[in-house]
């Protein structure tokens, strides 16, 4: 039965190949909708023995496979179809591998390819305008409350969260975890030391002056209610304690609402970091990989990772192709609606 090989097959994921929990779901996932596409198409339901590469290539160049599903519940994208593929894939050479088939059906389906992706980040109008509605938060705590007031305190804080991502580049984990001691604020000079990223490499970010200025006034409320210490969390909720990833990432998504951006995440902020280094300021990519984390292992900058930010955004293709657009003296106009 499916539902014996399945948990057989989860268990292998966990002990051969050193899965986390989330990419084992997904594999699940993939099976299961496989077997839904399967029965639908065979009008009987799918056992492990089915394997086969023929339905395994009809079900990879089906665009709308039942049993695979998109966001709410949509129509499934290329990148969707890619991550259940990359499921059925282990899933054939597991089953393979422990002679419930023959041969590994899907050794040789490839995966769809996909036009790359600009990532997603703010344009420099959105970044303004983000910032802009930030200090008016702040001013307007500063303007209705007295000075102590915990809702100023919290209005500093969230700016200064921010700010972390949107001109420092760290990851949410990453400004989740920071204390005072890795915040060198000096005249003129201002950098988050020690950073502990990924494979538990460890970068120190220099921060531009309106990063500065922020933390600088992030600092001064902070010492006003005792909270600033070495060893402490730089960013704290309202009871004192270290502000959590979950929280910050609930702070995002009340800004994406009070903006009406319904996309906005922390990692929003980063890509917008990068994307303005490498695209607006022309930063080299060694160097742009190197503020960001993108680490190999030895260290050294992994430049393949950070060229993604050279693919050009939507916004970009238009503009290259309105440049082709010219007068060329056709008097007529389309009647029909857009």
């Amino acid at each position: 039965m499916l539902t014996d090989d399945l948990a057989d097959f989860m268990e292998w994921l966990v002990r051969s190949e050193q899965l986390d929990e989330k990419s084992i779901r997904a594999y699940r996932r993939a099976v299961l909708g496989f077997a839904e596409w399967y029965e639908y198409e065979h009008g009987r339901p799918f056992a492990t023995t089915d394997l086969d590469s023929k339905d395994l290539q009809r079900w990879r160049v089906d665009e709308d496979p039942v049993g695979i599903r998109g966001r709410d519940k949509k129509r499934p994208a290329p990148a969707t179809r890619n991550k259940a593929i990359a499921g059925i894939r282990v899933f054939s050479r597991w089953a393979h591998e422990t002679g419930r088939t023959p041969v590994d059906a899907a050794r040789h389906m490839d995966f769809l390819v996909i036009q790359p992706q600009a990532p997603k980040s703010l344009s420099r109008n959105e970044e303004k305008e983000l910032m802009r509605r930030l200090n008016q938060a702040v001013a307007d705590s500063m303007q209705l409350k007295r000075i102590s007031d915990e809702k100023l305190t919290q209005a500093i804080r969230n700016r200064a969260v921010i700010v972390m991502g949107l001109y420092a580049g760290l990851r949410v984990e990453e400004t989740a975890n920071l204390v005072w001691g890795q915040l060198l604020l000096r005249r003129g000079v201002a950098e988050v030391q020690n950073v502990q990223g990924k494979f538990d490499q460890i970068r120190s970010v220099p921060l531009p002056n309106i990063a500065r200025q922020h933390l600088l006034a992030w600092k001064e409320r902070a010492l006003a209610v005792g909270w600033v210490r070495e060893d402490l969390p730089l960013f704290v909720s309202q009871k004192g304690k270290a502000l959590s990833v979950r929280s910050i990432q609930r702070l995002m998504t009340e800004w994406g609402g009070r903006l009406g951006w319904p996309d906005l995440t922390y990692h929003t902020l980063r890509h917008t970091y990068a994307s303005r280094l490498v695209n607006d300021e022309k930063k080299p990519l060694p160097t742009v990989a190197t503020l960001m984390g993108h680490l190999k292992k030895n260290g050294q900058p992994n430049i393949a990772t950070t060229a993604r930010y050279t693919i050009p955004s939507a916004e970009e293709l238009q503009r290259a192709v309105d440049s082709l657009d010219y007068d060329d003296g056709s008097t007529d106009e389309p009647t029909i609606e857009e």
